[in-house]
C-alpha cells in the first residue's frame, strides 16, 4: 500500500484528453471487451480520451486485435504486466479507474485506484460499496451494457467534486485497507486474547 498513494495536490484534467485506465487481468471474465466497445461510443463525445490498459493474461492477443478492428490503436494501449511502482505512477496519471467484474469480492486493484485517488467506475456489487459511494467517491454500474459503461465514464471524468472527493478519501482507504497497519492490529489484539504473561507456542 505504501507505494500507492496520491500525488501531493489533486491532479486536473489532462489538457490532452482524460485518461481512463484498466488494471485488471486480460481474461474473458474481466470484460475487458466491453470495456473496449464502451471506450469506442465514448469517443464520440470525448475524442482526445486515452485508455491504458495494463495487464496480461490469456486474452491478450484477441483484445488487442480486437482494438485494431475497431481502429483504437491510436487511442488504446495494453503495456503488459507492471510492478506495483509502475502501476501506481500510471494511476496518478490516470483520470477514472475502470472495472466491469460484477462477481468477485473487494480486489487489490480497486483497493490501489482508491488510494491513488483515481476516480472508480466499477460494477455495482456488495464489495465495491465498500469503498465507492455512488455519485460521491465514484460511480456503480448497475447496468453494464456498453452505452451505459460510456455514458458513467463520460460523467466520471468530468465531475470535478467527485475528483476532489476521491482525493480526499485516500487517507480513509489507507487506514482501513493498509496490511501493515491491520497486521499490527491483528497481532496487538491476538496479544490480548492472549493475556499478561502469555506467550504462543513455538514451533520446533
Amino acid at each position: 500500500m505504501n507505494l500507492f498513494h496520491p500525488a501531493p495536490e489533486p491532479r486536473p484534467p489532462s489538457a490532452a484528453g482524460p485518461i481512463f485506465i484498466s488494471t485488471r487481468s486480460l481474461t474473458h471474465e474481466y470484460l475487458i471487451d466491453r470495456l473496449l466497445r464502451a471506450f469506442l461510443l465514448l469517443l464520440r463525445d470525448l475524442p482526445a480520451a486515452r485508455l491504458r490498459i495494463l495487464g496480461d493474461g490469456e486474452d491478450r492477443p484477441h483484445l488487442e486485435a480486437l482494438a485494431r478492428d475497431l481502429e483504437l490503436t491510436d487511442k488504446v494501449v495494453f503495456t503488459g504486466r507492471l510492478d506495483g511502482a509502475a502501476t501506481a505512477a500510471e494511476l496518478r496519471r490516470a483520470d477514472v479507474y475502470v472495472s466491469l467484474i460484477d462477481t468477485e469480492g473487494l480486489s487489490s486493484s480497486l483497493i490501489e485506484a482508491g488510494a491513488v485517488g483515481v476516480v472508480p467506475v466499477v460494477a455495482d456489487m456488495p464489495a465495491s460499496r465498500e469503498l465507492v459511494e455512488d455519485g460521491k467517491t465514484g460511480f456503480l454500474l448497475r447496468d453494464c451494457s456498453p452505452m451505459q459503461v460510456a455514458e458513467t465514464m463520460k460523467k466520471a471524468a468530468a465531475d470535478a467534486t467527485v475528483r476532489e472527493n476521491c482525493f480526499r478519501h485516500t487517507a480513509k482507504v489507507k487506514a482501513r485497507f493498509d496490511r501493515h497497519r491491520n497486521l499490527e492490529v491483528f497481532i496487538r489484539k491476538y496479544r490480548e486474547l492472549l493475556g499478561p504473561g502469555a506467550s504462543g507456542r513455538q514451533c520446533s
